[in-house]
């Protein structure tokens, strides 16, 4: 709507070698002042935000992460063991991202993963079916990112 408030609804899908899925998506980031604001992506991510600077934000909330991996194990007696490994989790943490030069940005992220129950899938005749459950923990994490600065988009 301008600057300062923006949302939007759609949808999101993904296919993968075990399914299809289409979820509804809400988009809601709103800033409440030059320091304050709140930015969600919903099922996905809602994060508040404060501006430290203009290269320097901190962002705190909770995320949601799923992934499958496909994997295959020789054995030398059975052949070939043939799983899907699905695994999800919600992080509850603090990030700090710091513009480095004008488009790079480095982030840390720390925060306590939950983990929801993991299973290895059984995709074969010669594999059985077992779940796991992965404790919960801390987590630490350091990356890099390129982000063009918004007069990149203005033609400028």
């Amino acid at each position: 709507r301008d600057e300062n408030f923006e949302w939007g609804i759609g949808m999101g899908g993904s296919s993968s070698f075990r399914r299809t899925t289409v979820l509804p998506l809400f988009l809601y980031n709103r800033n409440f002042n030059d320091r304050w604001g709140i930015e969600a992506a919903l099922p996905g991510y809602v994060f508040g935000r404060y501006n430290l600077s203009q290269k320097s934000i901190l962002l705190f909330g909770a995320e949601y992460n799923s992934d499958s991996y496909r994997m295959k194990v020789k054995q030398p007696s059975n052949g070939v063991l043939d799983y899907a490994l699905n695994h999800s989790e919600v992080l509850g943490m603090l990030r700090l991202e710091q513009q480095i030069a004008p488009w790079i940005w480095g982030n840390v992220k720390a925060g306590y993963q939950f983990n929801f129950s993991s299973d290895f899938e059984s995709k074969s005749v010669n594999t059985t079916s077992f779940k796991v459950e992965p404790s919960d923990g801390f987590f630490f994490q350091i990356g890099v990112f390129i982000s063009p600065p918004d007069r990149f988009f203005q033609g400028e």
